[in-house]
C-alpha cells in the first residue's frame, strides 16, 4: 500500500497511515474530517487504492452541484424524467460500480437528498430518476467534511442517522501546524514544484516556523511560487517573502473588504439588506468597477464567515436560495468558486 508520505513520519501521520491500512480492508463507509487543504482527498484516494476494489474512484464535489440536480447527479436519470432531461444520464454512483464514491464536503448534501443517500448506504438500493424499479450498486462510500457535523445536526442541517452511519469508521486529519515534523518530507515529495531549485536550511526553518493556515495546499502553492519566481538556485530566508506573497493570507485577503472598495461600502450595503447582485455583481459585470479578484475576495470573505457552507455564503451575500443554480453557474463561469 502507498503511504501518505515517504520517510520518517510524525506520530500523527503514523497513526493516520495505520488507520488507512485498517479501514481500507473494510466495506463500511469512512468519514474523513479536517480543515480545508489538509489532504482529505488524498487520503480518500489512498483508501480506494489500498482497498483493491476493481472499479474506479469517482468524486462527487458537493459544493459545485446545484441542489435541484443532486439526485440526478448522484443516481442518474432517464430521458424525460424532468423538464430539460433530453437524454439518459449515468449517475456518479453507476460510474463508481465496484469502486468507491468519494463524497467531498458532505455537509453540502441537501436535507432533501440525505435520506435517499442513507437508504443507499444501508441497503445498496437506489432509484434512477424516471425509473420505478430500484437498482443495486456495489460501491463503497468515503465522505469528507471540513465542518463540525455534530453542530450541523444541532442546527437542523444534517441528519443524525446519516451521521452515525457514516461515522462507523472515521479519521480526523490534523492541521499541518500540528505535525510540523512532516514538512521536510512534504517538501521532498513535492520537489517537482521547485523546478530544480533547493530549499536551504534557513528556508526550511522558515517553513517550520510558519503556522500554515491553508495547510498542505498552501505549502504546495508556496513551493510552486519558489519554482517560478525565485531567480537563484538555493533559496534561504528570502522564502519568507514568498510565503507572504503566495500564501493563504495573500491569496484570500480580508483587509480590502473592510470599509469601502472603490467608494462602495460593500459589507455595509449587504448588512443593510441589499443583495450581492446589486452591490457587487452589477459593478463587476455592467460597470467594470470591481475586478474579478476583488469579487472573488468578497465571496471568499463570505465563505469564511459561513465556515465553508455555500448556502450560508449566499445568505451572507444577500442571495436567496432560489438563485442557487445561477450563483453556482457564475462561480464556475468566471472562476470565482471559493473552494478552488
Amino acid at each position: 500500500m502507498g503511504r501518505i508520505e515517504n520517510g520518517p513520519e510524525s506520530p500523527l501521520t503514523r497513526e493516520l497511515n495505520e488507520k488507512v491500512a485498517r479501514y481500507a480492508a473494510e466495506t463500511e463507509p469512512v468519514l474523513l474530517l479536517g480543515p480545508t487543504g489538509v489532504g482529505k482527498n488524498r487520503v480518500g484516494e489512498m483508501i480506494h487504492r489500498a482497498s483493491r476494489r476493481r472499479g474506479d474512484l469517482v468524486v462527487a464535489h458537493c459544493p459545485t452541484i446545484p441542489e435541484p440536480l443532486f439526485e440526478s447527479e448522484i443516481f442518474g436519470h432517464r430521458k424525460g424524467a424532468f423538464t430539460g432531461a433530453d437524454r439518459d444520464k449515468k449517475g456518479l454512483l453507476a460510474q463508481a460500480e465496484l469502486g468507491t464514491l468519494f463524497i467531498d464536503e458532505i455537509s453540502e448534501v441537501p436535507l432533501s437528498f440525505q435520506s435517499k443517500l442513507l437508504r443507499f448506504i444501508e441497503g445498496r438500493d437506489y432509484n434512477v430518476l424516471g425509473e420505478s424499479r430500484a437498482r443495486r450498486a456495489d460501491v463503497r462510500v468515503v465522505a469528507a467534511s471540513n465542518r463540525d457535523l455534530a453542530a450541523e445536526i444541532r442546527r437542523g442541517r444534517f441528519r443524525d442517522d446519516l451521521y452515525f452511519r457514516l461515522n462507523a469508521l472515521s479519521i480526523v486529519l490534523p492541521p499541518l501546524k500540528e505535525r510540523r515534523e512532516d514538512i521536510p518530507r512534504l517538501v521532498d515529495e513535492h520537489r517537482g514544484c521547485l523546478r530544480g531549485k533547493e530549499i536551504g536550511p534557513r528556508a526550511l526553518q522558515a517553513l517550520l516556523d510558519y503556522d500554515w493556515p491553508g495547510n498542505v495546499r498552501e505549502l504546495i502553492t508556496v513551493l510552486k511560487r519558489v519554482g517560478i519566481d525565485f531567480p537563484g538556485r538555493v533559496i534561504g530566508a528570502e522564502i519568507a517573502g514568498i510565503i507572504a506573497a503566495a500564501g493563504f493570507a495573500a491569496a484570500e485577503p480580508r483587509r480590502p473588504l473592510r470599509g469601502t472598495l472603490h467608494g462602495i461600502d460593500v459589507w455595509g450595503e449587504l448588512e443593510r439588506g441589499r443583495s450581492f447582485w446589486e452591490v457587487v455583481w452589477r459593478p463587476f459585470i455592467s460597470e467594470r468597477t470591481f475586478s474579478r479578484d476583488e469579487v472573488r475576495a468578497i465571496i471568499l470573505e463570505a465563505w469564511r464567515r459561513a465556515d465553508g457552507n455555500l448556502l450560508e455564503t449566499m445568505a451572507a451575500l444577500g442571495i436567496g436560495r432560489s438563485d442557487y443554480k445561477k450563483f453556482v453557474a457564475y462561480l464556475h463561469k468566471y472562476k470565482l468558486h471559493p473552494a478552488r
